[in-house]
């Protein structure tokens, strides 16, 4: 159960799962099934890319918004207790 917890954890679905379930069984993995998560890490990394352009197109709004409003400092302000916090 603790490595079905893992392989969700990854970010893998359950159809790469399933692929990978001969690997339980025998303990090697093939070529194919490495193959398999590397594409997957591949999707992965390509999400989180994406997700911190936004993230930074999104700080520029918000550092615009706030100039326009007159609160230069609340956004900068955000964004360093948010990365202490991380």
């Amino acid at each position: 159960m603790r490595l079905f917890q893992q392989f969700y954890a990854a970010g893998l679905s359950s159809r790469s799962i399933a692929a990978l379930l001969p690997c339980v069984n025998h303990g090697r993995t093939t070529v194919a099934q490495r193959r398999m998560l590397h594409t997957e890490r591949g999707h992965l990394a390509a999400r989180v890319e994406e997700m911190t352009d936004t993230l930074r197109r999104l700080d520029q709004l918000i550092t615009a918004a706030d100039h326009r409003g007159g609160l230069a400092h609340s956004h900068s302000l955000r964004t360093a207790t948010s990365t202490v916090a991380s």
